[in-house]
């Protein structure tokens, strides 16, 4: 994953700022995922991770990060939803082991509710704990711009969106 990474970034011309955050991120991610599996981070087998789905992901997000101008981020802690998901290792419950030990290592306060679906993913995670400080509650500040993402899988009563705002305190 770690060649892959380094090779797309060499392919698309990223700065060697984006490298080393998506790197850290991958890091972070293998290790989790690792220790979920028990095994060690060198022989972990991503299944539901992927693989160049997280690189894009990796490198995008920062891409992204950079061309705002390497932002201050900010979050509020993840919901990671509730409930049981199947994965190819059988049924696992929410938050999946890799979102627990994630938060476990870096100290994230994660909201241990939400409908019965996973909402925080390791990935989402790793990027978070690479990027990202976490407040309670946002202080006061403008709006400058606004942006939402949205997921593909369908939630009952809950929309699947991420919302990102550019602000200023």
């Amino acid at each position: 994953m770690e060649a892959l990474l380094g090779e797309t970034a060499r392919f698309l011309g990223v700065s060697p700022q984006v490298h080393d955050q998506a790197l850290r991120s991958l890091r972070v991610l293998i290790d989790a995922e690792a220790h979920a599996h028990g095994q060690p981070s060198e022989q972990v087998h991503l299944h539901e991770v992927g693989r160049f789905d997280t690189v894009f992901d990796l490198l995008g997000t920062f891409l992204l990060l950079e061309d705002l101008g390497d932002p201050d981020i900010r979050s509020t802690p993840p919901r990671t939803g509730t409930g049981w998901i199947s994965i190819d290792h059988g049924r696992v419950p929410v938050p999946v082991p890799a979102v627990r030990e994630i938060g476990i290592r870096y100290s994230v306060p994660l909201l241990l509710d939400g409908p019965p679906s996973e909402l925080t993913t390791p990935t989402g995670l790793a990027l978070l704990v690479t990027c990202a400080q976490f407040q309670e509650i946002p202080p006061p500040a403008v709006i400058h711009r606004s942006g939402y993402g949205r997921g593909s899988r369908v939630l009952e009563d809950h929309p699947n969106l991420l919302a990102a705002h550019l602000l200023e305190q």
